[in-house]
């Protein structure tokens, strides 16, 4: 099974947001779609064709249409489905032996870098299994309640209604994303690492300010510190504590741009009791000390 990047810096073009409700003798449409398209089907089963190839879509299946699809029923079927008619530049078709790997390189770039900048932006995109199917009960209703709540209304005129409804279903879209890199197959271990490396992550997001030793992540987490560091240095390629000071760091220049503390307070405001010590972590992180940061 493929799976589609989809670039979200040129931003998803919502057509319509609807419910079918097929109900025997009468056939699902054929033909030639000019965009993409995503069923989701709640009820019942619907077989066709897809450019030569049987598709058959059953409840909790989630199923995205390429751009230039040709679709023709197999057979009749009763089938209730939610459709989204939708289009986007920057698109690319992969085979899902990269998707894991995708999902999890984006996750971590987009955290390693500052909150207070742009860059992590730079790879900003949603990578989405063709065919996924959601066995449990919780997330189907959720994902089901998501698209009811994102319908479009008949003849929508509003553009900040049809902004709205882009935006909800990039959401969809971003949860779709979330549920494949959980049901994919992957190692037991690299799963494990992974997940580690990011709570342990958004940890230190949360609580940069405090005194985050060894001993606080083995009993917050249940690991050793030492294959804990080992690990997070692999993906975020920097140290536990190097990663906290960055994080310390990021802060530090947020303030000293945006308010007129002294170095003594946003010191401690970030953790460091030594005002002077900071500002020598500082100089050595960003090459110019925290006043000359200030005053360019």
């Amino acid at each position: 099974m493929n799976y589609y990047k989809f670039n979200l810096e040129y931003g998803i073009k919502v057509s319509v947001i609807g419910r079918e409700h097929l109900v025997p003798p009468r056939l699902h449409r054929e033909r030639k779609t000019d965009y993409y398209i995503l069923y989701y089907v709640t009820e019942g089963s619907l077989e066709l064709n897809v450019d030569g190839k049987r598709v058959s879509l059953n409840p909790g299946d989630v199923y995205i249409f390429n751009k230039g699809a040709c679709q023709k029923p197999v057979t009749t079927c009763e089938c209730k489905y939610y459709f989204v008619h939708f289009d986007t530049l920057g698109v690319t078709l992969n085979s899902d032996d990269k998707y894991i790997e995708s999902v999890r390189r984006k996750n971590i770039d987009f955290i390693k870098e500052s909150p207070y900048g742009f860059r992590r932006f730079n790879d900003y995109q949603v990578s989405v299994l063709q065919n996924v199917h959601i066995t449990d009960k919780n997330t189907a209703d959720y994902l089901a309640a998501k698209i009811k709540a994102s319908l479009s209304p008949a003849n929508e005129s509003s553009i900040q209604k049809t902004l709205e409804i882009c935006n909800n279903f990039t959401s969809i879209l971003l949860f779709l994303e979330k549920i494949g890199e959980s049901e994919t197959s992957f190692g037991r271990v690299h799963r494990q690492s992974y997940d580690n490396v990011k709570n342990i992550a958004d940890y230190i997001n949360e609580k940069y300010m405090e005194n985050i030793d060894g001993k606080a992540i083995e009993k917050m987490f249940s690991i050793n510190y030492d294959y804990a560091n080992r690990i997070f240095k692999q993906y975020f390629g920097l140290s536990i504590n190097r990663y906290r000071n960055q994080r310390r760091i990021d802060r530090a220049k947020f303030l000293l741009v945006t308010t007129d503390k002294t170095l003594e307070e946003i010191a401690q405001e970030i953790g460091f009791d030594d005002k002077y010590y900071f500002s020598r972590l500082f100089t050595k992180y960003e090459g110019i000390s925290p006043l000359k940061y200030r005053s360019r």
